[in-house]
């Protein structure tokens, strides 16, 4: 399970605690308070917390000067409730605004990705659809126009000539191909 970062904040009450999580009234100091999860409403399982040297415990304690310390709440989620006796106040980690951020960066990434190929696949299906034009055709038949041992007898037969030939491909005004060598 995943560490949840929380940095040190000064401790305040609920009501302190503004929605952008500034806080602007200053709690007991020497307290302790637990970690939950949003949908623990008995507070009866507290989270295992860490702290950035490794130890493990159940609570975070609040000392002389009333500042919550750097944790790692061990959780899969990131915003928890944060209670010690009758106050208790929500909390977002700062992880959680690096994964929405992350996961914003993604999808936008994705949908671009998405039209993108959506684009060359429409102009694919255009292009398919249309056939070559006369221009591609006719390209097509310079770029084949090379050296070869290859040719046609007036009755269309393939047959191999010996030793180096030159032939051309081109077509004629009846619509048909015709190689000359």
């Amino acid at each position: 399970m995943p560490d949840i970062y929380y940095p040190g904040i000064a401790a305040g009450d609920a009501a302190s605690v503004g929605p952008d999580g500034v806080v602007s009234a200053i709690v007991t100091s020497n307290t302790t308070y637990q970690v939950f999860e949003e949908n623990d409403t008995t507070f009866s399982n507290p989270l295992t917390i860490k702290t950035p040297s490794g130890l493990t415990r159940l609570d975070v304690p609040v000392g002389a000067l009333p500042i919550f310390p750097d944790v790692y709440v061990v959780s899969e989620n990131f915003h928890h409730i944060w209670k010690s006796g009758n106050l208790s106040f929500r909390r977002d980690s700062n992880d959680a605004k690096d994964a929405a951020v992350i996961a914003a960066r993604d999808d936008a990434e994705l949908a671009r990705i998405a039209a993108e190929i959506s684009a060359d696949a429409a102009e694919e299906a255009k292009q398919f659809a249309q056939g070559p034009t006369d221009e591609q055709v006719d390209e097509a038949f310079k770029r084949a126009s090379r050296p070869s041992n290859l040719a046609l007898a007036p009755d269309g037969v393939p047959y191999i000539l010996l030793g180096a030939n030159d032939i051309t491909v081109y077509q004629g005004t009846d619509g048909n191909y015709y190689f000359t060598g």
